[in-house]
């Protein structure tokens, strides 16, 4: 099964910095550099599933697909997927843990530091809720 690797542009201006980390750690696991495959033109989670699947069909690519993506995010882009019909197996690349032992303290006392965690979540919540009602995602 050929390792597809996607480029994502964020915010149109930064480069790509995890598509060089993956390929490397391919690389790393013996994968050769001819089941890499690279598609560099989408810019966001629906580009992408839009893209991948002449861009599959190019390659000749007929198996499951491999959807590397962090764990937040990994509802969203599995929703894209599956609505541009690309069957694919989830694969997280991350978590994000919260290392907080339950006591009366941190009950009757939030710790204000865990709100910075919420941007995310929030920013994945509307993201997949758009996603579904603009029909991007199943």
């Amino acid at each position: 099964m050929p390792f597809v690797e996607w480029r994502r542009w964020q915010f149109a201006t930064k480069p790509p910095w995890r598509s060089p980390f993956l390929r490397q750690e391919l690389r790393a696991l013996h994968v050769p550099d001819s089941a890499i495959l690279v598609e560099d033109k989408s810019r966001n989670t629906y580009e992408s599933a839009l893209a991948a699947k002449p861009f599959l069909a190019s390659k000749q690519v007929q198996d499951t697909s491999i959807l590397i993506t962090s764990a937040m995010h990994m509802p969203r882009a599995l929703g894209c997927f599956a609505k541009a019909g690309i069957p694919v197996k989830a694969h997280v690349a991350d978590y994000i843990l919260v290392r907080n032992q339950f006591n009366w303290e941190t009950v009757l006392v939030p710790d204000l530091s865990l709100l910075g965690q919420w941007q995310y979540l929030l920013k994945e919540m509307v993201g997949l809720q758009v996603y579904r009602w603009t029909g991007k995602a199943s």
